[in-house]
């Protein structure tokens, strides 16, 4: 995302903002009455790492953000923590596994083939994971 390359002039966090509103605007059912569940993490950082999953219907927004991240960043150029240092930390997904993730902050898609996600695709982009996805729902006989 191009607003990385200016991180300390604002730029990240003014794109945020205005990213997470627009989402908020979008899904109003799923902020307003979608429950929260925070979500195990695990692996080599899960103490750096925290996760948690709002639903509403069909609905899933996953959040993703790191914590005490200054020694992973090793003396990187910009707040984005470099994908390998994460190694085997995963965050683990419930419900079914066929649906995609959309990140709402740089529009890549991430495929839901598993039970858990790493966290060097959920972060791979930006400082912060924000994925929506739609489940489908299965058809009753």
């Amino acid at each position: 995302m191009a607003a990385l390359t200016h991180w300390q002039d604002g730029r990240v966090k003014q794109t945020l903002i205005a990213r997470l509103l627009a989402l908020r605007h979008a899904h109003r059912d799923l902020f307003t009455h979608g429950d929260y569940r925070a979500l195990p993490v695990e692996g080599e950082h899960d103490d750096r790492l925290v996760a948690f999953l709002r639903q509403h219907g069909n609905q899933q927004l996953l959040v993703v953000v790191p914590r005490l991240a200054a020694g992973l960043l090793s003396g990187a150029e910009c707040p984005l923590v470099p994908s390998s240092y994460w190694g085997d930390t995963r965050v683990r997904i419930p419900g079914e596994t066929g649906a995609a993730w959309q990140n709402m902050l740089t529009d890549t898609t991430l495929k839901g083939t598993a039970k858990s996600l790493a966290a060097e695709e959920l972060l791979r982009d930006f400082p912060v994971g924000i994925h929506i996805r739609h489940m489908h729902r299965q058809r009753e006989s």
